[in-house]
């Protein structure tokens, strides 16, 4: 009973770990104003390692490095998520699917404004490779 009891609680203590990590940033704190007062999301093209890369980290590989896997979905590399992004997976549960869909990403919430724009720019950047 007590080895049932701990696991119950632990898996709860994970469950409210992974929802806390797939929350996103507070987007201030990631894109302050520049000199005019303006939020930029990125300056220059776009950038897997610069751009996407933050993004991944903070929203998406809690839940789908090769450690992880949730839904079958790993991500290790750029060609891993350029292979969502060409078949139109990515672009569909980052921004076409309904919050209440089970596959919407990240679960819970939703991207910024700016880490919306990012990955769009650079899913167009890829589909035009």
């Amino acid at each position: 009973m007590r080895h049932l009891l701990f696991n119950c609680l632990a898996s709860a203590i994970g469950l409210i770990a992974l929802n806390t990590a797939c929350t996103a940033d507070n987007e201030e704190d990631r894109f302050p104003p520049n000199e005019n007062g303006d939020t930029t999301c990125y300056e220059g093209s776009i950038d897997f390692e610069a751009h996407i890369q933050p993004i991944l980290n903070a929203q998406c590989l809690v839940c789908h490095s090769p450690s992880q896997g949730l839904g079958g979905v790993i991500i290790e590399s750029e060609e891993d998520l350029a292979a969502y992004a060409r078949s139109g997976v990515l672009e569909e549960v980052l921004f076409e699917l309904p919050p209440s869909s089970p596959r919407k990403m990240p679960p819970g919430t939703e991207l910024s404004r700016c880490d919306q724009e990012t990955f769009r720019d650079w899913i167009n950047a890829v589909n035009e490779e």
